[in-house]
This record gives C-alpha cells, sequence and structure tokens, in this order.
C-alpha cells in the first residue's frame, strides 16, 4: 500500500527584530494612503542595500509606522508593498549612526481591470513570462507578496495556535469514507506543518520513492517565489470558478511529460484581487489511474496585523493494493487517502490564551431518504473530532458550543448506508 505523506508549507507569525551589532543604525517611517491620508497597517517593508539585497524587513502597525535597523551605516533603498496599493520602490536611505533615518511614504491604490485577460503565449502554449499581461504580471506579483510575507515571517516567529487535523481512507470513486481518525492540538512554534519539497523537486518531480512506496509532496513559498519554478512551469489565465467568485493564474510544467509534476492554479478573490487559495493535481504519476485524481488545495488567511497564514489544506494521495491477475499480480488503485486540517484559532505570541470552547451551534434533523420519515436513534458526529450525538424521537441533534470555523457532518445508523 502506498501511504501518502502530508506536506504542507509555511505558517506565518510576527517577527521581532533586533539590532545586528552596536552600530546598527535605526530607520522608521510611516505608511499612509494617498488617497486619504490614513495610516496603512500591515504594508510589507524591505531595505534593500546598494546590490539590491533584501537586509531587513519589517511590517507596519495599525498606525502605519515601521521601525528596524540597518546593518550598517550607508546608502539603502526602501521597497513599501501592499496587496490593496501599488508597490512603491525607489525611496533613498542615508543610514548613519548618529542619527535615525525617517521617511514618509505614500501609497497609491491599485487598481486592476479584469477585461482583456490576455497573454502572448510561446509555441508549447506557455505564457512567455508574468509581464506577458499587465493583469498577469500584477496578480503574480501579488501572489508572489503574500508568499514572500509568509516566508519572512516564518524564519523567526512564533505563535499560538489551535488546529484540527485528520486522515481518511476513501473508496476509488472518492464517494465514500472507509475510515477517518481526527485529532485537535493546541500548540505554539514557528510552523507545525512542514513540506520536504526542495529545489531539486522540480527537477525529479512532486512524487519520489520507489513504486508502492511513493512519497507526495507540495511545494513551498520559496519553491514557487524561485525563478527555476518560472524556468520550468508557465503560467496562463486559469479561468474563474463557477459562481464567479475568484479569478486563477493556471502553471503547468512546461515539459507536459514530466514525471510527478504538478498542475494547479492560484485563485483569486475577483474583489480585492488578493490570492485565497491554490489547488493542484500531481501529473504523469506512474499509477494511471491516479494520475491526476491525487490532489492538493491550500487555503490562506489573513490577520489584522496583515500577517499571511496557511487557514486548511488537504492532500489526496493514492492507496495500492495488490490483485491476482492473468496468472500473476498486479498493483491497482484501491482507493485514496486524504490527510488535512484547519487552523481554527491563530494568534500572534507564544503567552495567548485561546478558548477552548466557542459560542457556535448547529442544529438539523436526519430523515429516512425513501419515505421522509424522521429517523431517531442515528448517531451523527462532526468528522475528524470527537464530538458526537444521537437524534431525537422526532430526528432531531444540535451541537454547541462551536468556534468559527468549517464542519463537516457525518451520520451512521445500523439499517442504512
Amino acid at each position: 500500500m502506498a501511504r501518502g505523506a502530508l506536506m504542507v508549507v509555511f505558517f506565518a507569525a510576527m517577527a521581532v527584530l533586533a539590532p545586528s551589532g552596536l552600530g546598527a543604525q535605526v530607520v522608521s517611517g510611516v505608511v499612509t494612503s494617498g488617497a486619504d491620508g490614513q495610516p496603512v497597517r500591515g504594508a510589507f517593508i524591505t531595505l534593500l542595500d546598494g546590490t539590491g539585497t533584501e537586509v531587513e524587513n519589517s511590517l507596519t502597525g495599525p498606525d502605519g509606522v515601521f521601525s528596524f535597523r540597518a546593518p550598517s551605516e550607508g546608502e539603502f533603498t526602501l521597497r513599501v508593498e501592499h496587496i490593496a496599493f501599488e508597490a512603491h520602490e525607489g525611496t533613498r536611505i542615508t543610514a548613519r549612526e548618529e542619527e535615525p533615518a525617517r521617511v514618509a511614504v505614500q501609497l497609491e491604490t491599485a487598481v486592476l481591470a479584469l477585461e482583456g485577460f490576455e497573454v502572448t503565449v510561446s509555441d508549447d502554449g506557455c505564457a512567455v513570462d508574468p509581464n506577458s499581461s499587465e493583469l498577469l504580471r500584477v496578480m503574480w506579483s501579488r501572489a508572489q507578496q503574500v508568499l514572500r510575507i509568509m516566508s519572512w515571517a516564518d524564519e523567526g516567529n512564533r505563535f499560538s495556535y489551535e488546529l484540527v487535523g485528520f486522515t481518511r481512507d476513501v473508496n476509488s470513486g472518492g464517494d465514500r469514507i472507509e475510515a477517518e481518525t481526527g485529532s485537535r492540538i493546541y500548540g505554539w512554534g514557528t510552523q507545525p506543518f512542514v513540506t520536504v519539497a526542495d529545489p531539486g523537486s522540480l527537477e525529479r518531480g512532486f512524487v519520489s520513492g520507489r513504486r508502492g512506496q511513493r512519497v507526495f509532496t507540495a511545494p513551498d513559498a520559496a519553491l514557487l517565489l524561485s525563478d527555476s519554478f518560472l524556468d520550468r512551469y508557465c503560467l496562463t489565465p486559469g479561468g474563474e470558478t463557477p459562481d464567479a467568485q475568484y479569478i486563477g493564474i493556471r502553471f503547468q510544467p512546461r515539459d507536459r511529460r514530466a514525471p510527478g509534476a504538478i498542475d494547479g492554479v492560484v485563485w483569486f478573490d475577483v474583489e480585492s484581487m488578493s490570492p485565497a487559495y491554490f489547488s493542484f493535481a500531481y501529473i504523469n504519476v506512474d499509477y494511471g489511474e491516479a494520475s491526476g485524481a491525487a490532489t492538493g488545495r491550500i487555503d490562506l488567511g489573513t490577520l489584522e496585523s496583515g500577517l499571511w497564514y496557511v487557514k486548511s489544506w488537504t492532500i489526496r494521495t493514492p492507496r495500492i493494493g495488490i490483485q491476482n491477475w492473468d496468472g500473476g499480480v498486479r498493483e491497482v488503485l484501491v482507493g485514496f487517502r486524504e490527510d488535512g486540517g484547519q487552523v481554527v484559532q491563530y494568534a500572534e505570541g507564544r503567552d495567548v490564551r485561546l478558548s477552548r470552547r466557542g459560542s457556535g451551534a448547529i442544529s438539523g434533523s436526519v430523515v429516512d431518504g425513501r419515505t421522509g420519515d424522521p429517523l431517531t436513534g442515528a448517531t451523527v458526529f462532526l468528522a475528524s473530532t470527537s464530538v458526537a450525538t444521537e437524534t431525537s424521537d422526532v430526528g432531531a441533534f444540535s451541537f454547541d458550543g462551536l468556534r468559527a470555523g468549517d464542519y463537516r457532518l457525518a451520520v451512521d445508523h445500523p439499517l442504512f448506508q
């Protein structure tokens, strides 16, 4: 049996930047909106040295203020980014030991037109680069901005969290759960889940190991940000969801036959034009039935401070069995394993007291699908948790004390499937 490994990417928290030396120079400033002069919270600040190398980062607070220390005296450039504004770069800063460097930056509101989403493509159907379309360029740069914040924040930050995880086995059709376990974890750290993908995954694929012992990995922020990713993957318009709430950028391998590659879409909220989630499928997997059916989805969330994090994820990988066939045996797809989880509480800092009980509730009723009669004695439970209840003599059930989040209900009754 092939066991799919849960591989998830990048969590975010708030960094505390410490002096890098006694001679380090304080750089501070305020970021405001050019439209109304209001402070901009959650702007991502980057200090670049004379070679264009990033040397310090920070986020603006509620008052639009930021502060950090330059690594040395000298000339630097400031880059300021926010998902709702045009990026600003070019403010020159001279850092001297004897006096703090203070700057004021105004950002202009970003305006995107969704019409005319066309790109110039090469013979293989790939966009030549993200700049082949202004809309594609801006959308991809916004995705990179979010991933940069997540990657930076993950380097040395701490956060408190509560997460609910699950592992379930489903049949080959993906429509019936055969087994499921769940867990609830309260913790503190930088990132409770990590990916084992590395730059080599672009060359060898995101599926590794011998046949029957496959390991499936997912890309992380650094990999998606890399020039190497665009060297091997191309970007094209990814269409929109049926409800027109999201518009996508599709990424595909330039070599359509590359083993263990991924084919996916970064989905953007149409209203805010910020990345909401990305979904992908593993392709060219040597289990023919599983190619394209092994999938992943990672949803993003944001805190009021402007930090982004992974809110929920699901990775589906194939389960392989042995079947007698033509006097011998062969491997066949018997189902899928789904690993995933959801962060239900997330806060910056280690000593944050997280609520163990919420104020939400779910109620409903269970009926016989053939007759419509109330079904008494059915067990209703919140999947991936230990919470369950029984229906009353009128088929009613209810749960209370729930925290905000998405829940999946499951029902069991000895007389029904």
